[in-house]
């Protein structure tokens, strides 16, 4: 097993708390600092594999071997701008998730709208028709009654034209 390095607890904290000053950490039986104390150091030891990596020519062979100030600014920069477009991917697909979620509320607010208003005109074209066919039953029943009325006269006419013809045979007889 090898070695790692370790980031002493002091340091720890004042990295999380530049981070953000604000921000609380758990500290149940201090796992959650220590934990970050072990990872910063697997990160150090990272950025030192990867020093090495990137090193021209093999250790103790001579000229251009020794690890000089231009290849640790030139890894950083190289392991910085990775750490940082991973970052703003995160980032970018956390508020493309949120964008998402809000367009899928919007999408559904937008069509329950749609189908409180189909089904308002469907109530409403519902209500028209009950009430174009309550207005064909009224006519109907005043229909009925007319009718009914006419059937009235005409049988008290005819009862009336039966009663005058009666008479006038009557009058014939005597």
């Amino acid at each position: 097993m090898t070695d790692r390095t370790k980031i002493s607890e002091l340091q720890a904290k004042k990295a999380v708390r530049k981070a953000n000053p604000e921000r609380q950490w758990g500290n149940s039986h201090g796992q959650s600092l220590t934990k970050f104390r072990a990872k910063a150091g697997e990160l150090v030891d990272l950025f030192a594999l990867y020093i090495e990596q990137r090193m021209p020519v093999p250790p103790n062979s001579g000229r251009g071997c020794r690890v000089q100030l231009p290849h640790v600014e030139m890894a950083f920069g190289r392991m910085y701008q990775a750490m940082r477009q991973f970052m703003d991917d995160e980032l970018t697909m956390k508020k493309l998730k949120e964008n998402e979620a809000k367009d899928i509320i919007t999408t559904d607010i937008n069509t329950l709208h749609k189908e409180r208003t189909l089904l308002s005109n469907e109530i409403t074209a519902h209500e028209k028709e009950k009430i174009r066919l309550l207005e064909n039953i009224r006519k109907l029943e005043l229909r009925r009654k007319d009718v009914k009325n006419i059937d009235t006269d005409k049988q008290s006419l005819y009862y009336d034209m039966l009663k005058r013809l009666n008479e006038l045979e009557g009058e014939e007889e005597e």
